[in-house]
């Protein structure tokens, strides 16, 4: 859960650089040109590093089981991002943060995706901010002045708000101020959760709570690093992060909450096929490529694995599952009435 509200945020802020409907550009290119070729650009490089950098964690898979499937994905939500109400039509930061992700190790992409350090990719926390003023209505955080929209899913209407200063009350829909580093420390729970300064590999901590969202307390050292990153490592599962084992170099591994080991997912399984999380073992399945685990067993964390794909905006949901585990919809899409569904930013007030 805290790893994909920290690449949620990232997302908002390396996308906040700006479209138009229409005109030119100074060198005479058409806006909308230049806006499909930025939002194409990203979601290409972002796509590709994280399939590289972690192809198994839950923020990769959740936009597609391939990299084209995800660039598809991506290029849609950032398009319809980039087109919403008072976002800027500067682009030059999303360029900047392109060119970095080219570049940046997979350890610095790990680090700024997931953990939230604002130094590991600096071009990727820098925002062009919108023109929507605080409490104006927003769909997308690129659209504030404040570079974020408080609303429960992006692609849903909320509100445009400050982030939270450090020692601020949080919760997960809340933003602590990410230029900064600040995250929120939701390790006492909602009632009280505050914001602190996220503390980076080698810094000394005393609760997950203050580390990245990546990294782990050491209880022998008091430090921050990486969770276990090989297979048959003693894992911990109740660390901040949901796997308890470290995604570094896509290694993908998990903790057994039974065995408390790490260990490497089963993979490929197909249609009909299990999936999810094991009640016998403990052990994780995942589907192969053109499948989703529809969430249908009573525990809502394993299911069977059917044919398919994460569902576009406009389309039937994939599946409905019971309990739903998704809802499997594109991007920012939300299953709603059987139809996976973005609004309007337009429309919000």
């Amino acid at each position: 859960m805290r790893r994909a509200y920290v690449a949620a945020i990232v997302l908002g802020l390396l996308s906040g650089c700006g479209s138009a409907s229409g005109g030119f550009t100074d060198s005479g290119v058409p806006m909308q040109t230049q806006l499909l070729d930025v939002a194409k650009q990203f979601a290409t490089w972002d796509c590709t590093r994280r399939f590289a950098c972690m192809p198994y964690a839950s923020e990769t898979r959740a936009f597609g089981d391939t990299v084209a499937d995800c660039t598809t994905e991506q290029t849609g939500y950032q398009t319809r991002s980039l087109e919403a109400p008072g976002v800027s039509t500067n682009y030059a930061q999303i360029l900047k943060c392109v060119d970095q992700m080219k570049t940046a190790s997979c350890q610095e992409f790990l680090d700024s995706m997931l953990g939230g350090d604002p130094k590991a990719m600096p071009d990727c926390t820098a925002f062009t901010p919108g023109t929507v003023v605080i409490g104006g209505g927003c769909a997308y955080d690129r659209q504030c002045v404040t570079g974020y929209c408080q609303t429960l899913s992006e692609g849903q209407c909320g509100s445009c708000a400050k982030p939270l200063a450090l020692s601020a009350p949080c919760s997960a829909i809340d933003r602590c101020d990410p230029s900064m580093g600040a995250i929120c420390d939701l390790r006492l729970g909602a009632a009280g959760a505050t914001c602190v300064m996220g503390q980076g590999r080698g810094a000394t901590c005393n609760v997950d709570g203050s580390c990245f969202y990546n990294l782990i307390c050491d209880a022998t050292t008091m430090t921050c690093g990486d969770p276990p990153g090989t297979i048959g490592a003693m894992c911990d599962p109740t660390h901040s992060m949901e796997s308890g084992c470290s995604f570094a170099d896509g290694a993908g591994i998990f903790c057994n909450a039974m065995t408390m080991m790490c260990e490497m997912p089963s993979q490929n399984a197909l249609g009909g096929a299990a999936c999810g999380v094991s009640k016998a073992s403990g052990g994780l399945s995942l589907c192969g490529v053109g499948y989703l685990c529809d969430g249908s067993s009573p525990d809502g964390i394993s299911g069977k694995c059917i044919q398919g794909h994460a569902a576009p905006p406009g389309s039937p949901c994939a599946f409905t599952g019971s309990p739903v585990n998704g809802p499997a919809c594109q991007a920012e899409a939300l299953c709603m009435a059987g139809t996976c569904k973005v609004v309007d930013a337009k429309t919000c007030p």
